[in-house]
């Protein structure tokens, strides 16, 4: 995408558009389709409804499943809907930048040979960092994150994991 957004970039100052106008519109597009795939998709759903109605969650990805079948089983009910962990958390993170957007966070961590699942809700904020991209200059860059991972980002002075 980081082509994508050069060329785009490029169009608006050959079109004189005002200057940032094109990536201001191109935000405001991911956002929205984040919202849509997270507003379209039946885990997503499933995941919103369990921490509406139970707060934050912590285990496995079987314990999960198991416990989303019981808070929407219209959405566990889909042909859809993944038949094991595994495929299970392979759908989870790539839903995690879509849910972020809508406020739940899901990290996904290693205890022993376990892997383990939290799921917050949280307040995304809109931060500036800046990105050193190959031989380019240094460019500031206003990406999605919570207020953990932007404290994380002023102590090491990088961003750490997954960016959006």
């Amino acid at each position: 995408m980081a082509d994508f957004a050069r060329w785009g970039v490029a169009v608006e100052q050959a079109l004189a558009w005002p200057t940032g106008s094109f990536l201001r519109a191109y935000e405001r597009s991911r956002r929205s389709a984040s919202r849509t795939v997270a507003e379209a998709d039946n885990i997503a759903v499933a995941i919103r409804k369990l921490v509406e109605s139970q707060g934050d969650f912590k285990g496995s990805a079987t314990r999960l499943l198991e416990r989303l079948s019981t808070v929407a089983p219209v959405e566990a009910a889909d042909k859809f809907w993944p038949k094991t962990p595994n495929a299970f958390g392979v759908r989870l993170r790539r839903l995690r930048p879509a849910l972020l957007a809508l406020g739940v966070e899901v990290e996904v961590s290693r205890r022993g040979d376990e892997r383990v699942i939290a799921i917050s809700k949280v307040t995304p904020v809109v931060t500036s960092v800046t990105r050193h991209e190959g031989g380019d200059a240094p460019r500031k860059r206003k990406i999605l994150m919570t207020a953990s991972q932007k404290e994380k980002v002023r102590k090491n002075g990088r961003v750490v994991g997954g960016e959006r």
